[in-house]
């Protein structure tokens, strides 16, 4: 038996989205469920990336606002929700994030982590996000990535440069308990 091709997989859209029940993203037409729900030790890591970002922003002069999993409609049949976002500019209006965010932060779990590392860097890349963190609660590792010519490279700085200004995250609090 063959592999079954992409072009006979259904193709759903923002509006199919948003008529579901339950958790999930859409990818290029293609749904991916987002369950089971994330584990504590992922919640916890999140919570403490709110903080360390909110921190760095008030000792900055960024006018910025953080989102913790929230809809981003990249396209017409796209639509992710990060652990994380950062957006610079104007107040976001609406429930869900229209804009590319100036900083994307995904922390791993056993169940996404393959995507977050494939899949979606690329898919940040291709949206123009310019700063991706990678985080993982078990390794207690973080990489953070800078795109550079439409690629991510690993940035071996902690700063993040974000479109108005540049924070420095306290990132080792992030896996305080």
């Amino acid at each position: 038996m063959g592999v079954l091709k992409v072009q006979y997989l259904p193709q759903y859209t923002i509006e199919d989205y948003m008529s579901w029940d339950g958790d999930w993203e859409l990818i290029h037409g293609i749904p991916y469920a987002m369950s089971p729900s994330p584990t504590s030790g992922h919640q916890r890591a999140g919570l403490n990336v709110m903080q360390v970002l909110k921190d760095a922003l008030a000792e900055s002069s960024c006018k910025c606002e953080i989102f913790y999993d929230l809809d981003w409609h990249i396209k017409e049949d796209t639509v992710v929700r990060p652990d994380v976002v950062v957006l610079s500019g104007d107040k976001l209006k609406d429930d869900f994030v229209t804009r590319t965010p100036s900083l994307v932060v995904e922390i791993l779990s056993p169940s996404t982590g393959d995507k977050d590392r494939t899949l979606k860097a690329e898919l940040y890349a291709e949206a123009g996000v310019v700063n991706y963190v990678i985080i993982d609660h078990l390794k207690q590792e973080i990489e953070i990535f800078l795109l550079t010519k439409g690629k991510y490279q690993l940035n071996k700085s902690p700063e993040i440069h974000l479109s108005e200004c540049k924070i420095l995250p306290d990132w080792p609090n992030v896996f305080e308990e």
